[in-house]
């Protein structure tokens, strides 16, 4: 094949890898506007006897694939990894993630490296990467609420000292 069709196949991938980022992270924007109405719908659903909707749209394949996964025990430990690194991904979204980064750095590896052997070994690698990032979200997450606990503990005890009772000085901070 000609080194142009490669070029193509490399800006498509790329393309597709861009358009699934900012995908992700134009969910992280109204992430905690979503929470508090979960929060507060539940409230008010709970008393009305209702169960709480979820307030996360998906598509037709990220439902099928959360159905297929849905009953086995990786299913859970993903989704358990994917809340605490705060990540708005669905475990079939997450799966299917990987799947797209290994197929997007084999392409990109087969076209730098002009060896399906590099393709092979750079698409094994496009497997890890998922996970690597998860990872790395959930190292940063930790480390802000270890920055931010201290602050919290003092303002409660602060609330406390003023007079305020332990729930409103909870609900001051």
């Amino acid at each position: 094949m000609s080194p142009l069709v490669w070029v193509v196949v490399g800006v498509i991938a790329l393309a597709i890898v861009g358009i699934g980022t900012y995908m992700v992270l134009g969910r992280r924007q109204a992430a905690v506007q979503e929470r508090l109405g979960q929060i507060t719908q539940a409230g008010q659903t709970v008393a009305a006897g209702k169960a709480p909707a979820g307030g996360q749209k998906t598509s037709i394949l990220a439902d099928r694939l959360n159905q297929a996964v849905s009953g086995f025990a990786f299913a859970d430990n993903i989704s358990k990894e994917l809340a605490r690194a705060d990540l708005k991904l669905t475990v079939g979204e997450y799966l299917a993630v990987h799947v797209i980064a290994a197929f997007a750095l084999f392409g990109l590896g087969w076209f730098l490296g002009k060896s399906i052997l590099f393709g092979a070994l750079a698409g094994v690698g496009g497997l890890f990467v998922p996970r690597m990032y998860v990872g790395t979200q959930q190292k940063g997450r930790l480390a802000k609420f270890d920055n931010q606990l201290g602050d919290m503990l003092n303002l409660v005890v602060n609330g406390l000292r003023a007079g305020y009772s332990v729930m409103q000085a909870l609900e001051s901070v």
